[in-house]
């Protein structure tokens, strides 16, 4: 496993409407894959915010990060 050179902790509540294309660009930096971690925390969001992350691919690092 390689270590991050990076990690960013994203707090969301009720962003739906935008973490996607916050992600999205996350995910198009260009470090190697692997070296960015992206720690995302949900304030207990009452809008589709958890759907949007868990789409994005969190589920597949654990339900913590994207890569």
């Amino acid at each position: 496993m390689v270590k991050p050179a990076a990690s960013i902790l994203v707090p969301c509540y009720n962003e739906a409407e935008t973490i996607g294309w916050l992600l999205q660009a996350l995910a198009a930096q260009d470090l190697a894959r692997g070296r960015l971690e992206v720690l995302v925390s949900d304030g207990r969001s009452s809008d589709a915010s958890r759907q949007v992350v868990e789409d994005f691919g969190v589920g597949e690092s654990g339900g913590e990060a994207v890569e």
